[in-house]
């Protein structure tokens, strides 16, 4: 509904315009039709003023033309003057008849005075006779121009009657015209497509962005497993030093009691002791993970991406935590032990503490070994688990580091090894030319080569790479298709369907199932014949035939991966050839690339390193201390300073021993988490884990441990035996 309604409003917005146009154009058209019909009620108005006239002037003609004649005229005026003048002319003979008939009767008359008499008379009604036709005729002639004058503006009239119908006729189209016009715009408008939503993101837009925080979020995802190891070790190595602290000031701790003090009185030296050195390492620690750090994989990262300068800066919520259970393993501890010993009775803190009892151990139960080892080898197996938070304290701390140096060598491996397998064992080519259908292939140029029908579908969100073959055989001969884990070689039918093991991890695509993809708008599904070993990029290997079969159509992009040309740089003047790219130089970048886990690696490392010398350090110093008194006893009863040191240095190296079997087990699992976080969405790293990271790392551990045993041996040897035996 929200991408719909983001589409009308940028769609209206597009034909606002066009709808102003057409909103102006009706308003025209209104006021057009206005005014053409004021004028044409106007024209029509002059019109019936003519006829009016014309009628008028009927009327006058018919009555004059009635008042002349006795009896009414009918037909058309016209037709009236005819019959009027036919009477006149009637009138006009029958009255000279008389007239005639008259004067006959006159000649005949005797008398010459009377006849004289007659005569004149005869002549003055002769003359008025004349004089009455003359006057009709005047008449008719008047009538005659009248009635000419009268169809001359009949004509006229229906003249201007008809071309009035036709121009307004014409009129009323050309606005109907108009109209229609306007009403196409409208439903052009409807008509039009909105078009496709497309939402694009920062990561869609930005190179790099998302890869960038791809990056961070695998560093973040390594950095959460990391301090779990450290806060383990931290709270083993803090409750044995407060222990021991502890354990070496009973006496004193009974006598502050004897004098007074309040059991948490006595505590607080202890507390504040841990406090103060939780509060100078967590300022260490700040500025170690806000700044110095953060900018080392920083600046390594920048290598590949165009990035500001780091501000670095105190971020609260990513401090809490860690204070808080640093805290809480330091000063809660110390808090802890130091309030459980000062809750004792006073006269039992004044008198020494009893020696840990021995145990017996799953050893002893197995005759068969325990019978045959020397009496110093069974003293030194009962002491290692007399003490249990030192054990665990050794077991995890060595093992831990032992596993950080698995993963910083299998990573090592992990990462770099993916460049030679996937360009040496995988890729049997060595360039990529991109070519149109003016090209030809010459195959004998090349030792190998294959020509493909290359296209970009999605899967999901993720761009994948369609490689169709006409012949599947070339596809085979420049790519070696092989399962990962069994390293069994994969072949390509007319049917089958092969896709790259990232992909299938993403989407859990197995063999059989169905994979969606798009194209276009358009969606489309194959089956999973197979999953073949890739580590760079996302791949679908079919035949041309099985491709086309499901898209209805072939592929545009042509491509030839060769190899054996010495001269790739000659093809681009080739006509035809659109792009060369050698796989040297991809195989550079991603070896350039993959250099930016150095210094995840050396973190790594490093840390492995410090852990295991805290770790070591703190215990031999621990155990020397706690036996104090043994080992005087020893050296009182004639042990040599080498037996001396191989008493207490054996049980450090059996469980070194010990821990370097946890170390390869939580190594392991380490170095698969560490891999999975690390990798990015188009990239695969060699999952394998090499005997030779379990060597390297098991050797470093237990010569940095023979060495740190060797060294801190001569605390042993310097003991004061009168003062150690003193009670």
């Amino acid at each position: 509904a929200k991408e719909k309604e983001l589409m009308g409003g940028r769609f209206d917005r597009l034909v606002q315009k066009d709808r102003d146009k057409l909103v102006d154009a009706q308003k025209e058209l209104d006021q057009s039709i206005i005014d053409v019909e004021k004028e044409f009620d106007l024209q029509w108005a002059k019109i019936e003023s003519g006829q009016r006239t014309l009628d008028d002037a009927f009327t006058e003609l018919s009555s004059a033309l009635n008042e002349i004649n006795e009896e009414p005229l009918s037909g058309t005026l016209p037709e009236k003057l005819i019959e009027s003048k036919k009477r006149a002319d009637v009138i006009e003979t029958n009255g000279q008849a008389q007239l005639d008939a008259q004067y006959a009767q006159i000649q005949m008359i005797p008398d010459e005075t009377e006849k004289t008499y007659a005569i004149a008379a005869w002549e003055a009604g002769q003359a008025d006779f004349k004089n009455q036709m003359s006057r009709l005729k005047a008449v008719h002639q008047s009538i005659g121009t009248g009635i000419s004058e009268y169809q001359k503006g009949v004509v006229e009239l229906e003249s201007s009657k008809t071309l009035f119908n036709k121009e307004k006729v014409k009129a009323e189209q050309k606005l109907v015209d108009a109209q229609i016009k306007i009403d196409e715009g409208y439903q052009e408008i409807e008509k039009t497509s909105r078009g496709t939503f497309y939402h694009f993101t920062r990561e869609d837009v930005i190179v790099g962005y998302r890869e960038f925080y791809q990056d961070s979020d695998r560093i973040e995802g390594i950095g959460k497993v990391f301090p779990l190891i450290f806060f383990g070790v931290a709270i083993l190595v803090t409750l044995s030093t407060m222990t021991r602290m502890i354990d070496e000031n009973r006496i004193e701790i009974g006598i502050y009691k004897a004098l007074g003090y309040s059991w948490f009185k006595t505590t607080l030296k202890y507390i504040g002791f841990a406090f103060f050195a939780w509060v100078i390492g967590a300022l260490i620690g700040l500025y170690l993970g806000f700044s110095l750090i953060p900018n080392l994989i920083y600046d390594a990262y920048r290598i590949m991406y165009l990035t500001p300068d780091l501000i670095s800066g105190f971020v609260l919520s990513y401090a809490v935590v860690p204070l808080l259970v640093s805290f809480l393993a330091s000063v809660g501890i110390a808090f802890f032990k130091s309030s459980r010993v000062a809750k004792e009775t006073t006269a039992a803190l004044l008198m020494p503490a009893s020696p840990k009892v021995g145990q017996r151990i799953l050893l002893e139960r197995i005759p068969m070994i325990w019978n045959h080892m020397s009496f110093l080898y069974k003293v030194s197996l009962r002491n290692l688990f007399r003490n249990k938070t030192r054990f665990f304290m050794t077991v995890i701390g060595i093992g831990g580091t032992c596993g950080l140096l698995i993963t910083g060598f299998g990573l090592q491996h992990s990462i770099y090894s993916i460049v030679d397998k996937q360009f040496d064992e995988i890729i049997q080519y060595d360039a990529v030319i991109a070519f149109d259908n003016t090209y030809v292939l010459d195959k004998d140029d090349f030792k190998i080569s294959a020509t493909l029908h290359s296209d970009s579908i999605k899967v999901g969100t993720t761009d994948v790479s369609v490689y169709a073959a006409d012949d599947i055989h070339d596809l085979e001969s420049v790519l070696q298709f092989r399962d990962r884990k069994t390293q069994q070689t994969l072949f390509l039918n007319d049917d089958s369907v092969i896709i790259t093991e990232k992909l299938s991890l993403l989407y859990d695509l197995n063999v059989g199932d169905t994979m969606s993809f798009s194209l276009g708008d358009q969606e489309f599904n194959l089956n999973v014949s197979s999953v073949t070993e890739n580590y760079l990029g996302h791949y679908l290997y079919l035949s041309q035939a099985n491709y086309e079969s499901v898209l209805g159509y072939r592929v545009s992009s042509q491509l030839a991966l060769t190899q054996g040309n010495d001269d790739y740089d000659a093809l681009l003047n080739e006509p035809g050839v659109l792009s060369v790219s050698q796989l040297e130089d991809i195989k550079a970048n991603l070896q350039s690339m993959m250099g930016n886990f150095d210094i995840v690696i050396l973190v790594i490392v490093g840390a492995a390193f410090a852990l295991e010398l805290i770790v070591l350090l703190n215990l031999i110093s621990m155990n020397i201390s706690e036996r104090y008194k043994e080992l005087a006893t020893l050296k009182v009863l004639g042990f040599y300073p080498r037996e001396l040191s191989s008493y207490i240095l054996r049980e450090n190296v059996i469980l070194t021993l010990m821990s370097l079997l946890v170390g390869l087990i939580f190594g392991k699992y380490l170095h698969q988490f560490v891999i999975l976080s690390a990798e990015i969405d188009m990239l695969m790293f060699n999952r394998e884990l090499m005997i030779s990271s379990y060597a390297w790392a098991m050797g470093l551990t237990f010569t940095l441990s023979i060495l740190i045993n060797l060294f801190m041996s001569r605390k042993a040897n310097k003991i004061n035996m009168s003062d150690a035996l003193k009670s």
